[in-house]
């Protein structure tokens, strides 16, 4: 006997499609929190060694600095990027998990939600790539300038 969602409670393909949902719900949040612990770390290690003053015989030349940063922007801005698609498909997921837990007339993890309000999981994401682009932002254009000023015309 169907539901009205498609799904059947008594079909093993909706239980297989539901743990399936359930696996890739899984290893999409495992991917996040790998990222949103890595990305910042990544970029300030690597923005500690742009920004360090050393002697001239140590130091990266302004030129490897600047390309240095953009490379880290433009991986940073990529990432967001990604993490915006990764949301998209972890909310249809989600919407399909909810209907088939109605079909089958369990409670699991898509029921219920989480209440929602200024702390959000978008705003924490948000603000985590926020500030490691806003990091990158920093030398370019503490660079910039100088390395214009320093090139031969």
């Amino acid at each position: 006997m169907g539901t009205g969602t498609g799904f059947s409670p008594d079909c093993d393909a909706t239980k297989l499609l539901y743990t399936e949902i359930c696996n890739s719900c899984g290893r999409l949040l495992d991917i996040r929190f790998k990222l949103l612990g890595l990305v910042p770390s990544v970029s300030l290690g690597v923005l500690a060694i742009v920004l360090n003053e050393k002697p001239a015989s140590m130091e990266l030349s302004s030129g490897a600095k600047l390309g240095l940063s953009l490379m880290g922007l433009l991986a940073s801005i990529g990432l967001l990027l990604y993490e915006k698609r990764n949301t998209q498909v972890f909310s249809a997921l989600k919407k399909r998990g909810e209907v088939i837990e109605q079909a089958l007339r369990v409670e699991g993890q898509f029921s219920g939600g989480m209440p929602t309000g200024f702390i959000s999981h978008g705003r924490a994401v948000g603000l985590i790539y926020m500030a490691t682009i806003l990091g990158w932002l920093f030398p370019i254009f503490a660079i910039l300038p100088k390395y214009c000023l320093c090139q031969p015309r």
